[in-house]
């Protein structure tokens, strides 16, 4: 966790957002999911899920924050993709462009 002027922040890595989408993945094949978002026994147990299989301590309040701010990059991205003289690469995952653009 990194700390800035008394306050801490929790960075997030590629296998706790794994564990984090994988948990609101299963919630929502299980139609826990409502049409505002997700509930908070989804976030309880995304955090739950990565203290047992991440040994870390994050709350079901920074479980939120995570997922607003992988919905607000996610919009970002799909904007840009729509957008003329871009494109998405399935293969690397990554924002393709023209070289006019």
């Amino acid at each position: 966790m990194a700390s800035t002027s008394g306050r801490v922040y929790l960075r997030w890595d590629e296998k706790m957002d794994t564990i984090f989408i994988n948990t609101l993945l299963e919630h929502r094949q299980h139609g826990q999911k409502t049409t505002s978002g997700w509930s908070l026994m989804a976030y309880n147990k995304a955090s739950f899920n990565l203290k047992r299989e991440a040994n870390l301590d994050v709350t079901a309040e920074q479980c939120k924050t995570r997922w607003k701010i992988l919905k607000t990059n996610h919009l970002l991205v799909k904007k840009v993709v729509e957008s003329s003289g871009f494109g998405w690469n399935e293969e690397t995952q990554l924002v393709t462009a023209e070289e006019m653009v």
